[in-house]
């Protein structure tokens, strides 16, 4: 392992000597610290691995001009995180600079790690029920009516025709005039619950690390990005839902969890081909056909790195497929059904 020096040699001066002040306020013996450069992380922050006295660190450096830059909201609910016990212990942070020092977990592969599934869903619904129950994140945040707001920019981008788009607008547009956020649905919420994000002890202590996207949100929102990865089954979704709410699972539960799905995979696949309208190359036309392959298919290739979602044809190509997984279930009796449960209250 090389030392710091050869590293952050290459941060910008600002970053640079504020991180100087900070390995010295934390750890007095500055020239002790020894540093791996691991690389970039999804929002262009840039991560090490710190030894020092025996003792292993992670630091984070998250870039200003990061895609998602609101530090000051992501550092307060990392913060509320870490003491609650659902995230790596923070040891400093600062959002002024950017910096955040947390203890470093040696994390194992979750499939791994728990080779019974339904063992590994109800463990994953008790760690986002402790999440949900914290004190409140800094911020709102509405993914049913984010959701209109990427819809209004992607028809800016002209990426596909009108009548391309149509089906998957005029069911969502059902959801929006229908769902509502219970009061007591309002709770805080990590909003991106990739199996990346997942930590695994040794012990099989789960933890949640990449709290940038964290805000007081809607608790079914959470549950649906959860059941993306980790639900595939009707089985699967029967134990993470009953683990969940510690309980039978009312009509209206099952409604909300299945058209919050709906809602997420617009969300991802509008998301998705907004960054790859700002990357797309000169004189590309744009294939408007939907991928037929399912996004259960895809996850497992975006996890093993087959799947570059830095790339146009990447962005692309996910975004179609969550867009046809939102067409696919619209076009199902199970989407009629839960719009009636939740009118129906």
């Amino acid at each position: 392992m090389q030392t710091s020096a050869n590293h952050f040699e290459l941060l910008p001066d600002t970053i640079r000597r504020a991180l100087e002040r900070t390995l010295i306020a934390v750890f007095t013996d500055r020239d002790a610290i020894q540093s791996e450069l691991l690389g970039e992380g999804t929002s262009r922050a840039l991560l090490y691995k710190l030894s020092h006295q025996g003792k292993t660190y992670f630091l984070r450096i998250t870039s200003r001009h990061a895609e998602i830059a609101d530090t000051r909201r992501h550092f307060e609910s990392l913060r509320i995180a870490s003491a609650g016990d659902v995230a790596p212990q923070t040891i400093y942070s600062d959002s002024e600079t950017g910096i955040v020092i947390c203890e470093w977990v040696e994390s194992h592969p979750l499939f791994e790690s728990f080779t019974d599934r339904g063992l590994l869903v109800r463990k994953l619904a008790d760690l986002v029920a402790k999440v949900h129950i914290l004190p409140s994140f800094p911020g709102l945040f509405n993914f049913v009516e984010a959701v209109g707001q990427l819809i209004l920019q992607f028809r800016s981008f002209g990426m596909f025709d009108e009548e391309v788009i149509h089906p998957l607008l005029k069911d969502y547009h059902l959801i929006q005039t229908n769902y509502r956020v219970a009061e007591d649905d309002w709770v805080s919420c990590h909003n991106d619950l990739h199996p990346t994000n997942f930590l695994c002890t040794v012990q099989r202590k789960l933890l949640l690390i990449d709290w940038e996207c964290a805000f007081t949100g809607d608790r079914y929102a959470d549950l649906a990005l959860l059941g993306q990865s980790f639900a595939l089954t009707e089985a699967e979704t029967e134990w993470l839902l009953s683990d969940y709410f510690d309980g039978p699972i009312t009509p209206v539960n099952r409604a909300k969890f299945f058209l919050m799905q709906q809602v997420c995979h617009l969300y991802q696949g509008l998301l998705m081909l907004k960054f790859a309208a700002s990357c797309k190359p000169l004189g590309y036309a744009d294939n408007a056909d939907f991928e037929t392959v399912r996004q259960s298919e895809v996850t497992g290739l975006i996890v093993s790195g087959e799947l570059d979602l830095d790339t146009y044809e990447g962005r692309l190509y996910y975004g179609k497929v969550c867009l046809n997984e939102a067409l696919i279930n619209f076009k199902s009796d199970k989407f009629s059904s839960a719009l009636e449960s939740i009118a129906s209250r």
